[in-house]
């Protein structure tokens, strides 16, 4: 594949003018690239014969607090009803990256899977941010919940973590003993 140097250059425009701060559900920034996400975790409930989800600015702003800062390993997240995933792009590029198809792929053929297609599920709210450091890093986390305003907490933090290159699992330290 070819860069495809508008929506490399789009993308790469709204990072470095945010420095990877997204702030409001329907912000216009990242809306698209979110509702991309969303859009696509329908397709898969679709395909499973699930009731497609509503989208909660009140579950994006939860998934915010483990997206921000693109950490490989967000902590604290819920069990069972977060997924996660983060892309690192390399400055020196010759290929388009489309991170959401990207990290969406690495949850479609993994354990998200599960968690995307869950039957109980009513709202996800979703939150994409974009971080620069060395590299530009794309992380993604979706929170599901049966109400806006319930989201179904871990005593423990257990989150899958998936990258471009291989899939990281964090394991609670009741898991461990």
């Amino acid at each position: 594949m070819r860069c495809n140097g508008y929506f490399l250059m789009f993308f790469l425009t709204e990072a470095v003018l945010l420095y990877g701060q997204v702030d409001d559900c329907n912000s216009g920034d990242f809306d698209e690239f979110r509702d991309s996400l969303i859009d696509k975790i329908n397709d898969v409930r679709k395909s499973a014969h699930e009731t497609p989800l509503n989208k909660s600015c009140k579950l994006e702003h939860e998934a915010e607090v483990y997206t921000k800062e693109c950490p490989l390993h967000p902590h604290g997240a819920p069990n069972n009803t977060f997924i996660y995933g983060r892309v690192e792009i390399d400055w020196k590029f010759s290929e388009t990256i489309d991170p959401v198809n990207t990290i969406f792929d690495k949850w479609r053929n993994g354990t998200e899977l599960q968690i995307m297609t869950e039957r109980e599920w009513i709202f996800v709210g979703c939150k994409l941010t974009v971080c620069i450091e060395s590299e530009i890093v794309v992380s993604a986390g979706c929170l599901f919940g049966i109400t806006e305003d319930d989201v179904t907490k871990s005593p423990a933090p257990t989150t899958k973590q998936t990258t471009t290159s291989t899939e990281v699992s964090t394991t609670s330290s009741a898991e461990m003993q």
